[in-house]
């Protein structure tokens, strides 16, 4: 199998915060690294960084930011196997659908954001299922265009481009879509149980 090169950005949001000396949720090296050793754990992928201006808290973000997310990401997305872009749930919709705007048109692989609704550090997490669920479908989901990981795993988009051919929300390629996904959480419960270290 051929290895996968992806980008990884880090934006912050939970899935990138652990509770400071305050007891306030904020950025924690801690928490990107344990997402960063998780994702690394995929068989068959290597990450790269991309650095953007967007950190911390999503509630926060100021549009330039935003800008500067689309404007880093979609050029180089399609020099990689895809990008997964950690991300906090607040705005979580808002910059997906940017970016779906900016590159749907143009981009040739998955670009996946990752969020949790609750921390790595906390009890119950859905950081560490998210995370493996953005990598697998970002390395091996062989699609294109905007995603986004929801908690449970659950990948949501407004475009999906498969070997089954391409559907949106009012498309008659539903079935198709509904097609792939099914074999894509097949194949991705197989690579978890050979894996099941993961």
């Amino acid at each position: 199998m051929r290895k996968r090169h992806l980008y990884r950005c880090t934006t912050g949001g939970t899935i990138g915060s652990g509770k400071n000396q305050e007891g306030v949720r904020d950025l924690d090296p801690q928490a990107q690294s344990l997402t960063r050793k998780l994702l690394e754990k995929i068989p068959y992928t290597s990450y790269e960084s991309l650095p953007v201006k967007m950190q911390g808290d999503s509630s926060a973000h100021p549009r330039a930011h935003l800008v500067d997310l689309v404007q880093t990401v979609i050029p180089r997305a399609n020099l990689a196997d895809g990008v997964v872009i950690e991300h906090g749930t607040d705005t979580l919709n808002l910059a997906a659908v940017t970016t779906a705007l900016a590159g749907n048109e143009v981009l040739t692989v998955p670009l996946t954001f990752l969020a949790s609704i609750r921390g790595p550090d906390q009890e119950g997490s859905d950081a560490p299922e998210n995370t493996i669920t953005a990598g697998y479908f970002t390395a091996f989901g062989n699609a294109s265009g905007v995603f986004a990981v929801r908690p449970g795993g659950i990948i949501v988009t407004s475009r999906h481009d498969t070997p089954a051919g391409s559907a949106d929300w009012h498309s008659r390629g539903a079935l198709d879509l509904q097609r792939a996904e099914n074999n894509f959480r097949i194949e991705h419960y197989q690579l978890r149980r050979k894996y099941n270290r993961l």
